[in-house]
């Protein structure tokens, strides 16, 4: 089984309530940061702290145990603060804030990349633990192993020095270099000197499988991620080294020690690693720190609120430019060829800094021809201007997209079109069809039977335009639900018969189902399969009959 797979989370539910967890941190900030302000309880704050304790209960229904217990830590920093609203206890703020933000950004990442990554939690759980003053969870927590005997061979070391404090005294140099940032590659090799020494001493000691362990760890220390919790670690392993030099034979780690020494083994993307994996039959989610890097791209860059609202700006901007353009470029004074030009260059440089290169190169492209001379001697050019705009738009739209979980997104068949006239066309067609399946569900509600063949012949044609309507929407299976609907009902037509309460009752069923279909798409959240599976059932029945 890949990584990939291992670590896949479906975000159907976590999608459904997302809005609403959204609102409970806004709350639960905005209630926070008056508290600080004002050094009183604020109004609702009560019901922000309620909130936030009943959302870490949805995250473990949903399966996200971290996330609940990060939720809860929150809580609990959060209550702290009320219990004491006129001391300026900035710990707490800054250790809520920390949770509070991890939050957003976690439950965002988990919906757009459909995967669960508990390590980077980590830090953020340290730091509530820490402000809360219990145990903070440890580096190789999840980690299931006994200390089996391992066969690994110490790597000899040439060095002969046997000062205890010679050792203790160039660990703790190096730590403070790696702390404070001011390290260099001398300084990991000196980590690596000083643990292959401690290896060669501890062989025939109770302590020996854990520091022939820490030779792995430490091997590729600087290609690895030095967190907080990382950081702490390797002071731990100073006093360890201190402890063990002082009395080598009674030295012994917990399972707790050599199962943090095994997380960062396995953080490595070696042979070793991959030994110790197997060995110890570790699960694939527990990512090395090259996956790691990939994925944290996206959970700490820009989230989907920024890039909508960046997204926002740069379209105002461009369709004013383009109405601009498209109206009076033949009669521009050179200043306003200036003017426009400049800001063609400026729109540009945004894009390049957007990482939008295609539409940088287009836009640069456009505000170098944009001159009198090029002006007047290529009649094409505003189209051509034109069409430029329209693909920078696009990629503007890509962009929103690319941020948007795709489980709530509908589908872009043909990128030759304004992805902002497309989405206008999907929100006026939504209303539109609302509104019709309203006019017809009421109508079908309030009929025991419908007789009047000229009844029958408008339902045809009202499902036959929701049926069409559901299929420009991406809805393909209600689609067909809704056409089986209109042909039984046309069957009936032709046949002058009229529709039983039963057969009533299954086109209503339908028409629930696309009701669902449009909440979902009108408030962002994913609507199962088995909805749109049930409408089509139901319409099969209403065909089977006829």
């Amino acid at each position: 089984m890949s990584y990939q797979s291992s670590i896949y989370f479906d975000p159907t539910a976590l999608l459904i309530v997302k809005k609403e967890i959204d609102q409970i941190i806004d709350q639960v900030e905005n209630t926070v940061s008056e508290l600080i302000e004002d050094q009183t309880l604020p109004f609702g704050i009560d019901d922000a702290f309620i909130r936030l304790e009943q959302s870490n209960q949805v995250f473990a229904m949903i399966e996200l145990p971290h996330l609940a217990q990060l939720a809860h830590y929150c809580a609990q920093v959060m209550s702290k603060m009320m219990q004491n609203p006129t001391a300026k206890n900035l710990k707490y703020a800054a250790a809520l804030s920390d949770g509070t933000t991890m939050l957003k950004r976690y439950i965002e990442f988990i919906c757009l990349r459909e995967v669960d990554v508990p390590q980077f939690l980590l830090d953020t759980l340290n730091h509530l633990e820490r402000v809360l003053n219990i145990p903070c969870t440890a580096l190789g927590n999840g980690i299931q192993t006994t200390q089996k005997q391992l066969t690994l061979t110490p790597q000899a070391s040439s060095n002969q020095i046997n000062s205890s404090d010679y050792w203790n005294t160039l660990y703790k140099d190096c730590l403070i270099k790696i702390v404070t940032q001011n390290e260099t590659e001398d300084d990991f090799d000196r980590f690596k000197l000083i643990v292959d020494h401690i290896a060669l001493l501890s062989l025939e000691t109770p302590s020996q499988q854990y520091w022939l362990l820490m030779q792995i760890a430490f091997n590729q220390l600087d290609q690895l991620i030095l967190s907080d919790a990382r950081l702490k670690w390797l002071a731990k392993v100073g006093s360890q080294i201190r402890e063990f030099l002082n009395a080598p034979q009674h030295f012994q780690v917990d399972e707790t020690d050599f199962a943090n020494a095994l997380a960062i083994c396995i953080s490595q993307e070696n042979y070793d690693s991959q030994m110790l994996r197997e060995y110890f039959q570790i699960s694939d989610n527990i990512l090395t720190d090259v996956q790691l890097q990939i994925f944290s791209r996206h959970l700490f860059g820009p989230d989907q609120r920024t890039i909508d609202t960046v997204a926002h700006l740069i379209t105002e901007e461009l369709n004013q430019l383009r109405l601009d353009i498209e109206s009076h470029y033949q009669s521009f004074t050179d200043d306003q060829i200036l003017d426009i030009r400049l800001k063609l260059y400026r729109m540009a440089n945004i894009f390049l800094v957007m990482n939008l290169n295609e539409a940088y190169a287009e836009m640069k492209l456009q505000a170098e021809h944009f001159h009198r001379t090029y002006i007047q001697q290529n009649a094409d050019f505003a189209q051509r201007l034109m069409n430029s705009m329209l693909s920078a738009m696009n990629s503007i739209g890509i962009l929103k997209r690319n941020f948007a979980p795709t489980r709530i997104q509908l589908d872009v068949n043909n990128m030759n079109i304004s992805l902002d006239r497309l989405d206008d066309a999907h929100e006026t067609l939504q209303k539109e069809a609302r509104i019709l399946l309203q006019e017809l569900g009421d109508k079908l509600f309030q009929s025991n039977d419908v007789q009047d063949t000229n009844d029958l012949l408008n339902i045809t044609t009202n499902l036959r335009q929701l049926s069409g309507a559901a299929l420009f929407l991406d809805a393909q299976i209600l689609s067909n639900a809704l056409k089986n609907s209109a042909e039984a009902v046309e069957h009936y037509y032709d046949i002058q018969k009229s529709l039983t309460p039963q057969q009533l009752q299954h086109i209503l069923d339908v028409l629930a189902s696309l009701e669902l279909h449009l909440d979902g798409l009108k408030y962002d959240y994913p609507i199962h399969k088995s909805v749109s599976e049930t409408a089509l059932i139901s319409s099969q029945k209403i065909k089977a009959v006829a």
